[in-house]
């Protein structure tokens, strides 16, 4: 009869699944509970979340994720952190090193009580280039009504915006960065199996990102199609905003064009001119030294990551610079689930919960549903032979 192993209705697991996606165990079944004169829990919600859960990984892996829809010229892979709450029995022991701070914390900090979940995304764009001066205005705030409108207008001629993210693809991993990372390089395989478009990385400053997309381009041998590992310009603009808080003071009322034309620099790929007369500054005999302090901070994370600061070249390809979809994955797929009031994890049900709320956010709930029914006629099928 193809029945679901189990009791429940594949319609069943459908809508206690997707609710579940978006409420806790114990709440996702009143509405159905009423509706239904059910009388389901918590537990039972979770159980089919569980159940669900085993399929998502295969479900992607048989189905691309683009079919029959629009691609763009170049493909786009991003990857960012998110902490999921643990429960205690699960989290990693403090180290020795840990054990020695001190007991009492500063204002802000908080115990270790999370582990990290790695978001990745992928998807398909446009280039289009733009100019420093653009990118610094979108980053201030500054353009004018007139601006503002030719834009919208610009827009709707078009059909989509500049750079525009298609067919966006997004996964999360708790407690491991590598699987996630090998995921996204998988997945950029699957939307471009004959290797022809350019491929872009978007990362921050975490060098763990950086490092382990490199190797799975380099296992899978794909790395002459990568063009480009591009540091968020976001994160680089913060650093140019306490580099100037330092030097100038808060409320310097030349704060903001001295960050201005900093930013303009380094857009134009001039990070070497900026990192000279930062380490000027920096030399300063009547600077403090907290300030010496903070504008070394800036100095030496542009060291690090300047090999990602080409941003000359980014912009006439037209290449977004801005971590920005990767870090909102963050929180609408990870953060507004994992961290409601009160709640921790253990590892594979945070896990079982990230791997169906993917799936929902995907917009690909409807087709899961029915590769699970597929997958469990097909189990029925083989046997009866």
């Amino acid at each position: 009869m193809n029945l679901p192993k189990g009791k429940y209705s594949f319609l069943l697991q459908k809508w206690v699944g997707a609710s579940a996606c978006e409420e806790a165990y114990s709440h996702s079944l009143w509405l159905l509970n009423e509706i239904l004169c059910l009388n389901l829990h918590g537990t039972q919600s979770q159980r089919i979340v569980e159940n669900l859960s085993l399929q998502v990984d295969m479900f992607y892996f048989n189905n691309p994720v683009v079919k029959n829809k629009e691609e763009g010229e170049y493909l786009c892979i991003g990857a960012d952190g998110k902490g999921v709450p643990i429960i205690s029995d699960q989290r990693d022991a403090p180290s020795e090193e840990a054990q020695q701070e001190k007991t009492r914390l500063m204002k802000g900090q908080k115990r270790g009580i999370k582990k990290e979940a790695t978001v990745v995304t992928t998807f398909s764009f446009n280039g289009e280039a733009r100019t420093n001066e653009e990118v610094v205005k979108s980053l201030h705030n500054e353009w004018n009504i007139e601006e503002k409108k030719a834009y919208k207008e610009k827009i709707l001629e078009r059909g989509e915006k500049p750079r525009e993210a298609k067919n966006i693809h997004k996964r999360a991993f708790i407690s491991h960065q590598k699987l996630a990372l090998e995921y996204g390089v998988q997945n950029i395989i699957l939307r471009d199996p004959t290797l022809c478009k350019p491929i872009v990385a978007l990362v921050d400053g975490d060098r763990g990102l950086e490092k382990g997309i490199r190797e799975y381009f380099d296992q899978y041998g794909i790395s002459m199609m990568l063009d480009a590992v591009i540091l968020d310009i976001i994160h680089v603009s913060e650093y140019v905003w306490k580099a100037a808080n330092a030097y100038l003071g808060e409320k310097n009322p030349g704060r903001n064009k001295w960050v201005r034309s900093k930013l303009l620099d380094i857009l134009d790929s001039k990070t070497e001119q900026v990192l000279k007369e930062l380490e000027r500054i920096r030399d300063d005999d009547e600077l403090s030294n907290a300030a010496k302090e903070k504008i070394g901070t800036t100095i030496k994370y542009f060291q690090n990551h300047r090999h990602k600061m080409d941003y000359k070249k980014y912009l006439e390809k037209g290449y977004p610079i801005s971590t920005g979809l990767v870090e909102s994955t963050c929180g609408h797929l990870v953060k507004d689930r994992m961290e409601m009031s009160g709640m921790r994890w253990g590892i594979n049900g945070a896990q079982n919960m990230l791997n169906i709320r993917a799936v929902k956010k995907n917009k690909d709930w409807n087709k899961f549903i029915d590769f699970v029914k597929e997958s469990n006629k097909q189990q029925f099928v083989r046997l009866v032979a």
